[in-house]
């Protein structure tokens, strides 16, 4: 059995209305509370690593 806490990010309003919010679901697996913070940056740093071209 994997023990986690599945998080669901919903945004009001975008900077810029070019569409509308899409819901973010985020999962965390870790020792006590989630920690909101961590699991934000954490997805932003994933975020950056996959959509950023590699050095060639």
């Amino acid at each position: 059995m994997v023990q986690g806490c599945v998080v669901l990010v919903e945004v009001d309003k975008l900077p810029r209305q070019t569409r509308k919010p899409r819901k973010l679901w985020l999962w965390w697996n870790g020792e006590g509370e989630v920690d909101l913070d961590l699991l934000w940056r954490a997805y932003c740093r994933r975020f950056d690593l996959e959509n950023t071209p590699y050095a060639s």
